[in-house]
């Protein structure tokens, strides 16, 4: 059996466990790196976007698309906090966003391939016990532009 964020893994025979592992590894992963969504400073402040919210993509590609090129909305940003952006700023965040889920693909990619190469349990078990996502790459926005730091 494998123990992975407090999902017992159980099938008859490796590959059935393997296959099992990926679904579960998918399902509570892509949720955990959703929830704690994607953390930058925007103009010297630090602020986290959700990216797991389709409403939140939703309306930063309709605001992206609607508003003029040198208009300033209010953006809310996690745990309530609010923040002015511009239409390049949204378009830094659009930018930030996307790399950050192609971070997080590679990430999953990575963990599948060891897990179709593991012979046995406790490999897989190896797997499992460090299989946590974290964002690794961090970003800045100034003046509407986006900066690895």
């Amino acid at each position: 059996m494998i123990t992975y964020k407090n999902h017992d893994i159980y099938e008859d025979g490796l590959i059935k466990t393997k296959s099992k592992f990926k679904d579960v590894l998918s399902r509570t992963s892509w949720v955990a790196m959703e929830e704690a969504g994607i953390t930058f400073t925007l103009d010297g402040v630090e602020r986290t976007m959700i990216v797991g919210s389709k409403w939140g993509r939703v309306a930063m590609h309709s605001n992206l698309l609607t508003i003029r090129d040198d208009e300033i909305i209010m953006w809310k940003f996690k745990d309530h906090k609010w923040s002015n952006v511009s239409k390049n700023d949204l378009y830094a965040m659009h930018v930030i966003c996307n790399r950050h889920i192609a971070e997080s693909a590679k990430w999953e990619y990575i963990l599948n391939k060891e897990i179709d190469n593991a012979n046995t349990e406790e490999e897989l078990q190896e797997i499992a016990d460090k299989a946590t996502f974290t964002q690794t790459i961090k970003y800045a926005i100034t003046n509407g532009e986006v900066h690895e730091s």
